[in-house]
């Protein structure tokens, strides 16, 4: 149990689905701390204001540069609070609160343009309309429900900037390491299949298991390049960075592409069954070495 809990540990540590570890964590924290302590110190059904401006402020952020994050980190602080005042206005008055509805939901539909995170600001704001309506007996005012969201969307600010301290949010170094981590599962699933000639059966399971491998793989590459686009129009000068970047992502390609041409190859064993077993062998080595290769790129990316 505790092996696999190290193992565990490490692939998190090393894989670029750390990133996604590093925010779950960060959102049970914002979420699950106030929900525990607030009661505890006795503000009761209060403290639940805190909880929504929490998680919705952390819902909002979906990625991207350090300023596009915090920037809808904070118009959800700002925006959603209002929001929560004009729902609990006309939740005694069904007209205005139908009115009122049309207009939230007609701004949370023009701030899409501002791009995913504007998806998730337009969703959580027209939520937190809806809860504004729906609230009764938590006791206080509207005034405190929205002075205690904003805390909780404060509260979620100042965590992602510790976590960000912490550890620094490198996209394009995690979607390269992904590729390169995907070209070495390629080459594991590759490596798996080599051995004397497989029935009818086996060949066809090898066929469908290296064919989604290697369509993860160019998935993984599409992704990187549309990041590489994207961080590149936002950048002025040669970039060489990013021309790094890209060879990177065209060797992981042709070595996946290699390593699948590699599994397809027949092992000759016209010198004899004992050549023919050497010659495995010597595959099977190769791409064990091969993947170990692409996956201390993916670490070493990873690691700066």
């Amino acid at each position: 149990m505790w092996t696999t809990l190290q193992e565990l540990r490490g692939k998190l540590a090393t894989s670029p689905n750390r990133i996604a570890f590093a925010w779950a964590l960060r959102g049970t924290i914002a979420t699950g701390l106030p929900l525990i302590a607030l009661p505890a110190l006795g503000m009761g059904p209060l403290s639940n204001f805190v909880v929504i401006g929490a998680l919705n402020t952390s819902m909002v952020d979906v990625g991207g540069s350090y300023r596009s994050r915090l920037t809808a980190m904070a118009l959800n602080a700002v925006l959603s609070p209002m929001a929560l005042l004009l729902g609990n206005f006309a939740r005694d008055n069904g007209w205005i609160a139908a009115a009122l509805m049309f207009l939230v939901a007609f701004a949370s539909g023009l701030i899409r343009a501002l791009g995913p995170a504007g998806i998730s600001l337009g969703l959580t704001v027209g939520l937190t309309f809806l809860v504004g309506i729906g609230v009764h007996h938590h006791g206080g005012s509207a005034l405190e429900w929205a002075a205690l969201y904003i805390v909780g969307g404060l509260w979620t600010i100042l965590l992602t900037l510790g976590f960000w301290h912490v550890r620094p949010y490198r996209r394009l170094e995690q979607e390269v390491a992904a590729v390169w981590e995907e070209a070495a599962t390629l080459i594991a699933t590759a490596r798996a299949f080599v051995g004397p000639r497989p029935s009818v059966v086996r060949r066809r399971r090898q066929e469908r298991l290296i064919a989604k491998r290697h369509q993860a793989l160019r998935e993984a590459v599409e992704k990187a390049l549309s990041s590489l686009g994207y961080v590149r129009g936002q950048v002025s000068g040669p970039g060489v960075t990013m021309a790094q970047f890209l060879i990177l992502l065209r060797a992981a390609s042709r070595i996946g592409a290699a390593a699948v041409t590699l599994s397809e190859l027949p092992v000759q064993a016209e010198d004899g069954p004992e050549r023919a077993v050497d010659v495995r062998a010597q595959r099977l080595v190769a791409a064990e070495e091969l993947e170990t290769a692409c996956r201390s790129v993916a670490a070493a990316l990873l690691a700066g």
